[in-house]
């Protein structure tokens, strides 16, 4: 066997082929090469440049300065020329008045609208006072408006003359002067905003230069051949060096490494043997010889390994990788930067000295520049409104039906003097008679059109605007005094200076940025790293010369390494003996294991029908189906035979060991079963160790014990047969390797030669010594086998349980985590406790969660909901909503599964009254999701105004109505929920109760009842209420099976069940009384503090302020919701449902009031 053969069957490695890569493996250059980028990292030192983070922000602003110069110089230096000043003062001075001409008049829109009325084809003889009040002052109202029409018409023609002032500034060019003023402005906003003004900007340009200067000198730029040779390099022993850093020893070999001479020579050891034994003991010795040599090369190698795997983790081995990443990053900025590294120092040069005739600093000039930008605001919508008044004026003087005095005339001719004379008293008759006149003039419809379609145009004007504008004024002074807000700053002659006076060499800041990234990243290749990959080749190497000394050890002659076959073979074979016999014994060692919890288990399997309860109590896994008899039979069955397998070892006592082997026949008598006793670790424990009853807690131990034991034995049977069979083949070993002859004739050659009867004794007397000598021989080596196998087991074992005792200590990173990261210590999990309570007995946990109690941390707020993601969905009660539907068409949704806003119809106050039919019912699920429900002002706001539809807060629906009670706000109610995370029916069981012909339908409810934690059943839960002390999370005072009924119904139950009335466990509750349930949202815990509270106002019913009771049957007291009362009687009290009326409480009487609890008492995250 060579050096590596052997030296490979003591370590634990990933690719046997490393051991030949590590021999030919030459560290020398590449630590040459480490050195290299060692001295370059030494040259640059820390870093001169002071807040390099804020350097970069100018440097990215600068560019946008640089190329706005020409604008900044052009917008400072341009005027307001005398025709621009007085067209501008004469629009703005707030003189000219809108409604004193004709676009305040309304002539052309009253005849229009008079006769919209009187010439509508569809018009009928009306019957109803207020229209034929309308008829006759259409019909009087024409003659009065026709008389001033011609005198507005001509005005109108004439309106350029009247607005000449407004009609001139809106021909003004306002981008020529006001845009570059405008661009201006928001220069100098980014100028304020940044440092470019600071001082400090010719130090940081100087502290660049030095950078760069460290960059020539440091010849980086030149060593790109060395760090692509150095990336090449470790990338290629990366792979090695991983191989090695994992390297651990064989756990079979550990104890066997070494073969020391003076092992055998001890006194104590040699007296155990008798006198003749010692011949073999010199042959052993001497087979030894070469052995111990070799064996003193082996442990330098093995212990370089091993210093070599505990010195370098993965961590330390990344290293390589760590600058091989770094390195490419270098080589990457370097090649960026190339180009500009010849004029980098010129450039810098050039700007220092710029910057140092043209000092930067802040505008000292008070300047409102928001002003400026309101007035810029301001002229450009007047100049809109101006001219499109104009436009719309041109349009309505186009229309020449305006002047059609012809058809008018008759209009006007049709309604006779009677009629005029008679005025309102006219008759009906009269009216409609006039109406037909007027029908009957030529071409009177196709005029009315025309003319309709002018004073439509006059309409569009907006007045209201255009007023409120023409009464302010536009302060000219703002516009120069923005020009100037930069004049005393040096901003523009240092960016002319930069941009123009640099040349040759061009200005480019996006050259500056890349000599500082290259630094940046140049100075992340860690001085760390790179001796920590110098260690590691040094190491290699002292490793490599250890396999070649070891290589030379083990070379022998030809003749020695052909009869070394056999040799080898045979040792393969007794390894693979020995490898049986250790599985034997390992198996034996489980039964052991599993024979030392025997008490504590067989008692788990016998504690009785309450233990079982609580087990059965256990949905998922549903342990009803695990934890039978059967399964508990089975478990005492694997204890009874392992009983018998000690009966049975008790037999071998005193017998020689051939005969000791077949223990691990015996051995097969335990079949055990095949169960995964992992099942009883999570759902079990909990549950018992919560539990109430201190006896059923006591029997937590017994089952983490049980959740920790494998009880199949049967798949090990061939495993225990083939251990057995294992003494002849390890005797023959050991004869063969000590030269033991067992044939009678040997034994006798190796006694005293006498003859007769003494030379038979004295040769069955040899014969004896020789054979327990051996046997001796035998045992000794078997029990060298077993102590190895156990030493090994044990080592692991306790490696494995100090790992997974890390893991599952209470005081570790999970619960670390969590107190860490801020968690409630007074968050209450699904059996009332908070982390303090469960911390009780544990004094590290609570010394941890002291030290951060009082610590504050920062809480990340989510994203606000984009409007455009709203999905909105309308009741059909809902009336008006085409306007809102085309304006918002993309958000609206048909279902309302899919919606995020749901609008109903409201009424005061934005309240909803919410009926007792299964449609309305579908939103008290709304009402206890995350869902917004709206009131129905929230269209016609969102039309009117877009910014209405994102403020949806707005408009939410306030307040709840129900049977006459009120309750609270909706958000209140989301807002509970969202904090108590568990929710709000949670620990109920709910039976609906469908009388007899199946007519009701709870589908809404129950589906509800399951979104809010409850359990559904629809056969009547007798067996669930033989499970006393539960509650529903948030009420003790009521108990967890809710029976809801349809109150036609009531006569049934109380037949049906009339035990019931008095068992804790059951709570009737009719629909209403349910719904209300819901509605109020209430919290009765001691542990939760919720407690009786006092609500923010008392219900209303009709017109009047009342107390309100819902009558729920099985609960007592008063308590006030938030905006609700509710009256209730005690759970032994209750009285089961009568059907004539809802159930009126007992015992009822005024609650004391108390404070209300906050929100963050109810508050109840997830189990800690």
């Amino acid at each position: 066997m060579t050096g590596s053969e052997v030296l490979t069957n003591f370590i634990e490695i990933k690719h046997p082929q490393v051991l030949k890569e590590l021999k030919e493996v030459e560290t020398a250059e590449k630590s040459k090469k480490l050195d290299e980028i060692s001295n370059i990292l030494k040259t640059f030192g820390e870093s001169s440049i002071q807040d390099p983070k804020l350097l970069r922000e100018n440097f990215k602003v600068l560019p946008e300065f640089l190329e706005n110069t020409e604008l900044l110089e052009k917008a400072s230096a341009v005027s307001l020329t005398d025709d621009f000043r007085t067209k501008l003062e004469a629009a703005t001075s707030g003189h000219v008045s809108i409604e004193k001409t004709v676009f305040g008049e309304l002539p052309l829109i009253n005849i229009a609208e008079s006769l919209e009325y009187t010439l509508n084809e569809s018009l009928v003889q009306p019957t109803e006072h207020n229209d034929i009040f309308k008829l006759q002052s259409s019909i009087l109202s024409f003659p009065n408006e026709y008389e001033h029409y011609k005198e507005y018409i001509g005005k109108l023609k004439d309106y350029e003359t009247a607005l000449k002032d407004l009609i001139a500034f809106g021909g003004l060019n306002l981008e020529e002067v006001l845009k570059p003023v405008m661009e201006l402005k928001k220069l100098a906003d980014k100028y304020e905003s940044t440092k470019l003004g600071n001082t400090g900007m010719v130090e940081w340009m100087k502290s660049l230069r030095t950078e760069a200067e460290k960059v020539e000198n440091s010849n980086l730029l030149a060593s790109q051949a060395t760090l692509d040779g150095l990336i090449k390099d470790l990338d290629e022993l990366f792979p090695l060096v991983k191989d090695l850093s994992v390297v651990k020893l064989n756990s079979k070999q550990e104890d066997s490494i070494l073969f020391k001479n003076e092992d055998f020579d001890d006194h104590m050891f040699m007296k155990k043997f008798a006198e003749g034994e010692k011949k073999y003991m010199e042959k052993l010795k001497k087979s030894l010889a070469f052995l111990e040599t070799f064996s003193g090369k082996l442990e330098v190698v093995i212990k370089g390994f091993e210093e070599f795997t505990s010195s370098y983790s993965e961590f330390d081995v990344y290293a390589l990788k760590r600058i091989v990443a770094k390195i490419q990053k270098v080589l990457e900025k370097m090649n960026v930067f190339s180009a500009a590294s010849a004029t980098i120092k010129t450039s810098l040069d050039n700007s220092i000295k710029c910057l140092e005739d043209n000092a930067l600093t802040y505008p000292q000039k008070n300047v409102n520049l928001d002003l400026f930008e309101t007035k810029y605001e301001f002229s450009w919508n007047l100049q809109k409104k101006i001219n499109e008044m104009h436009e719309t004026a041109k349009k309505i003087l186009g229309i020449t039906e305006i002047e059609n005095y012809e058809i008018l005339d008759k209009l006007k001719a049709a309604i006779t003097a009677e009629v005029e004379k008679l005025g309102s008293r006219m008759t009906v008759d009269q009216a409609m008679a006039t109406v037909n006149a007027m029908k009957g003039v030529d071409n009177v419809q196709d005029f009315f059109k025309k003319f309709q379609g002018a004073a439509d145009l006059l309409l569009e004007i907006d007045n209201k605007d255009l007023k409120k504008m023409l009464a302010e004024q536009l302060d000219l002074s703002v516009i120069t005094k923005t020009q100037e807000y930069l004049s005393d700053t040096n901003l523009i002659p240092a960016l002319k200076c930069l941009k123009d006076a640099n040349a040759p060499v061009v200005f480019n800041p996006q050259e500056h940025l890349q000599l500082m990234d290259l630094i940046d990243e140049t100075r992340r290749v860690q001085e760390e790293d790179i001796q920590k990959a110098k260690e590691i080749l040094t190491k290699m190497d002292s490793m490599k010369k250890g396999l070649d000394e070891l290589e030379t050890a083990s070379k022998r002659s030809k003749r020695d390494a052909s009869a070394e076959s056999d040799e080898k073979k045979l040792l393969k074979l007794e390894k693979k003996t020995a490898d049986e016999l250790e599985n034997g014994v390992k198996v034996l060692r489980r039964i052991r294991d599993v024979n030392d919890e025997k008490e504590e288990v067989v008692a788990a399997t016998n504690y009785g029908k309450k233990v079982d309860d609580a087990i059965f109590s256990i949905k998922m896994p549903p342990m009803q189906t695990v934890w039978t008899p059967i399964i508990r039979q089975k478990i005492q069955k694997v204890f009874k035979e392992i009983e018998q397998l000690e009966k049975l070892a008790g037999d071998y006592k005193g017998k020689e060991l051939p005969s000791v082997f077949g223990i691990m026949d015996n051995a097969t008598v335990v079949n055990g079963f095949e169960i995964d006793t992992r099942i009883f670790q999570d759902s079990v424990l909990m549950t018992l160790e919560a539990s109430p009853d201190p006896d059923v807690q006591k029997v937590a131990p017994a089952f983490k014990k049980l959740s920790t034991l494998d009880l199949s034995f049967a798949s090990h049977h061939d495993v225990l047969r083939t251990a057995a069979k294992t003494f002849e083949p390890l005797r023959t070993f050991f004869d063969g390797f000590f030269g033991i002859d067992r044939t009678p004739k040997k034994m006798m050659q190796n006694g005293t030669d006498v003859g007769g009867d003494d030379g038979a004794e004295v040769g069955e007397r040899t014969e004896s010594q020789e054979g327990d000598s051996s046997l001796l021989l035998l045992l000794v080596a078997a029990i060298l086998i077993a102590i190895i196998c156990f030493i090994v087991i044990i080592f692991f074992c306790v490696k494995r349980r100090n790992r997974n005792k890390k893991l599952q200590d209470k005081e570790t990173w999970r619960h670390l985590f969590l107190i860490k990261k801020g968690a409630d210590l007074k968050a209450f999990d699904s059996n009332y406790e908070t982390p303090l309570d469960r911390a009780k007995s544990n004094k590290n946990l609570l010394n941890m969660m002291k030290k951060y109690s009082d610590k504050t941390y920062k809480k990340t707020l989510p994203q606000v909901f984009p409007s455009e993601k709203y999905k909105i969905y309308i009741d059909e009660k809902v009336k008006g909503k085409k306007a809102f539907c085309d304006r918002f068409k993309s958000n609206i949704v048909n279902k309302i599964d899919k919606a995020t806003h749901v609008i109903v119809k409201t009424g005061k106050e934005a309240s909803f009254e919410l009926d007792n039919d299964e449609a309305s019912l579908s939103y008290l699920g709304i009402i206890c999701s995350h869902k917004m429900l709206m009131s129905s002002d929230w269209m016609s706001a969102s039309v009117e105004k877009v910014s209405n539809f994102a403020n949806d807060f707005k408009f939410r629906v306030k307040k709840i109505k129900f049977n006459g009670k009120s309750f609270k706000k909706v958000d209140d109610i989301q807002l509970e929920n969202s904090k108590m995370r568990i929710p709000y029916l949670t620990n109920t069981i709910i039976h609906f109760d469908q009388a007899a012909l199946h007519t009701i339908d709870w589908t809404s409810l129950k589906k509800l009842a399951v979104d809010l934690g409850s359990q559904n059943v629809d056969e009547f839960p007798v067996m669930q209420g033989m499970m006393a002390g539960k509650c529903p999370y948030y009420r003790q005072d009521l108990g967890h099976i809710l029976v809801v009924y349809s109150q036609n119904n009531a006569d049934k139950l109380t037949a049906m069940y009339p035990i019931l009335k008095t068992e804790k466990s059951y709570c009737f509750l009719e629909k209403n009384e349910f719904i209300e349930l819901l509605l109020s949202q209430k919290t009765v815990h001691k542990k939760l503090k919720g407690g009786d509270g006092v609500g923010k106002s008392k219900e209303t019913t009709g017109s009047g302020e009342t107390t309100g009771t819902t009558g729920l049957t099985g609960i007592s007291g008063i308590s006030t919701i938030s905006g609700s009362t509710e009256q209730v009687t005690p759970a032994n009290n209750s009285t089961t449902p009568t059907p004539s009326q809802t159930p009126t409480p007992v015992g009822a009487q005024t609650g004391t009031p108390s404070a209300t609890p906050s929100a963050e008492e109810n508050n109840a995250p997830p189990t800690f």
